[in-house]
């Protein structure tokens, strides 16, 4: 059972933490410098605008109809940048393959994450917003963490940030491990989710076993996954909410460059 704690009543608190949870993202400087001149870059500079349109709209019509729910939390790999089409995410395929098996409608979805998200966007922004739901989530997601580790050096307050937000998620939440790939710090984030989320009560979604190369499977850009990709995240988030096949397992390969 999903525990979200207790429940806010001031209507206007409720709407100003839905609005901001819900409103635009800029793309960083970085990618709007490179947008020009790099088709990788410019493909992902419009799918942060055009897929978070998607999702706010999609969450609002979710929010409005009370219906169960599935809500994510986290940054871009929950919005899908990278894939080939909005709905080849990884979070689209699981709410179709829930309604596969159950043979029955497909989860509403209310998608709180942002691109460019960080572990304290997650518990300063996202979280509240949760709270301020009417509805009772059915399954919360979360995926983050890869931009703490491109944007900050200091480990040490990104271990703290995280270990904070494991002990906030509502108990029974899916937690995303990195895609290590080799990285160091990564594979650290790694330990402490494995270790951690379980004592608190949540489920960690291994993508980081899924995922062991990147050949093939990121994006234009580089930096996300291409739909291939997303199937390590649909798989780990699949494993994760205990749903039956189809799960496939990639297959491990010497080469892990992209």
């Amino acid at each position: 059972m999903l525990e979200v704690g207790p429940r806010t009543v001031d209507t206007r608190a409720v709407n100003d933490a839905l609005e901001l949870a819900l409103s635009p993202p800029t793309p960083g400087v970085m990618l709007r410098s490179l947008a020009p001149v790099f088709n990788g870059a410019r493909r992902t500079k419009e799918q942060i605008v055009d897929f978070h349109a998607l999702w706010r709209e999609r969450s609002v019509a979710s929010i409005e109809a009370g219906c169960p729910i599935i809500v994510a939390l986290g940054d871009s790999l929950s919005q899908g940048i990278g894939a080939s089409e909005w709905d080849q995410s990884w979070l689209h395929r699981l709410v179709r393959h829930q309604a596969d098996l159950s043979r029955g409608k497909p989860l509403d979805i209310v998608n709180f994450s942002r691109s460019g998200a960080r572990l304290k966007d997650v518990m300063e922004v996202q979280l509240p917003a949760l709270r301020a739901l009417e509805q009772t989530p059915t399954l919360i997601t979360c995926t983050v963490g890869n931009n703490d580790l491109v944007r900050s050096m200091a480990i040490g307050s990104t271990e703290r940030d995280l270990m904070s937000l494991i002990a906030r998620l509502p108990k029974g939440t899916l937690f995303a491990t990195l895609p290590a790939n080799g990285s160091l710090l990564a594979k650290r984030l790694n330990r402490i989710i494995r270790n951690e989320a379980p004592a608190e009560g949540l489920v960690v979604a291994d993508v980081d076993e899924q995922l062991f190369t990147w050949r093939g499977r990121s994006a234009g850009d580089r930096f996300h996954p291409n739909d291939l990709g997303y199937e390590a995240w649909f798989n780990a988030f699949a494993a994760a909410a205990r749903l039956p096949e189809p799960i496939k397992k990639p297959v491990r390969k010497a080469n892990n460059e992209r």
